[in-house]
């Protein structure tokens, strides 16, 4: 079995704060702004003999420029760093969820590595859209809601990677001859294998629906700035929750409107994702195996 997945790389959010200053302070420095405009007036004090005084107040003066460009532009910059620091995030999460996905296929296990490729597909989905949110703009998203959504696609898809592994562990005892298994236990393990089977496959159609519907989420109808996702609870169970709360109030927001405003959202984006809750419902029913790439 491959080790776990470090804990630094299992979330995005919150990003580090002290990688954030380093590389701020690292991007003003190396920038070209910063430094080239002393290029001439150190060239006018060696060369041409420009007296120390005039050099003294010329460098005040630069730097005072400089001062005030880069706090009126700091704002902007944070904005650009910590997208590029959740860029690089995700591809690093992607990339563990990659290698355990060929992992297990290359022991045949094919529908452990299905699954997990199911699970990267819609995780790439979503925050590949949550990145762009990022990127501000008229109509995105406030960052606090994005980070906490982006903290539960997290969670949800770590915890499919954990309790694949938990299943790839219960086969291996399964399958085990080195010494005999009771039936009691050998009933104990599969009925813990069931209920993990049936907990992945709500969480997967958990990021599909969430996907179906993520407009809703980031914007609920009528709810403004006001609404977060609440993420306190850690584990695979209560991110599930969690996202499922988010479309639930969102869609009794809209109930609310058009019972006030007698309004037809027919045509609304809300609609799209309807199908998707029918199937998360059901997903938890489920005690096949996990589910394949379509």
């Amino acid at each position: 079995m491959q080790p776990l997945a470090p804990r630094s790389l299992r979330h995005t959010f919150p990003v580090d704060d002290a990688k954030l200053r380093r590389r701020k302070w690292s991007r003003a420095l190396g920038s070209p702004v910063s430094w080239a405009p002393f290029l001439p007036l150190v060239g006018a004090w060696v060369f041409l003999g420009l007296p120390g005084w005039a050099f003294g107040i010329g460098t005040l003066a630069l730097v005072g420029g400089l001062a005030w460009y880069w706090r009126s532009r700091m704002r902007a910059l944070e904005d650009e760093l910590v997208k590029e620091l959740v860029e690089e995030s995700n591809a690093k999460q992607d990339r563990l969820l990659e290698e355990k996905a060929q992992y297990f296929r290359s022991k045949g296990a094919i529908h452990f590595a299905d699954c997990l490729r199911e699970t990267l597909r819609w995780k790439q989905r979503i925050e590949g859209a949550l990145q762009q949110e990022l990127g501000g703009g008229p109509g995105a998203a406030p960052l606090g809601r994005v980070a906490d959504l982006e903290r539960l696609v997290d969670e949800i898809a770590f915890g499919i990677y954990d309790q694949v592994d938990r299943l790839d562990e219960m086969e291996l005892a399964l399958q085990r001859t080195s010494y005999p298994i009771s039936e009691s236990e050998r009933l104990s393990i599969e009925e813990s294998r069931k209920a993990i089977v049936s907990q992945i496959g709500h969480a997967v159609k958990s990021l599909e629906s969430t996907w179906n519907r993520l407009g809703e989420i980031l914007r609920p109808v009528g709810t403004g700035n006001q609404h977060g996702v609440e993420a306190e609870h850690a584990g695979l169970a209560s991110a599930i929750s969690q996202l499922e709360e988010e479309k639930k109030l969102a869609e009794r927001v809209r109930e609310r409107m058009e019972s006030e405003w007698q309004a037809a959202f027919s045509h609304d984006p809300i609609a799209v994702g309807d199908a998707g809750s029918g199937q998360v419902e059901s997903a938890g029913r489920r005690s096949a195996e996990p589910p394949h790439s379509s």
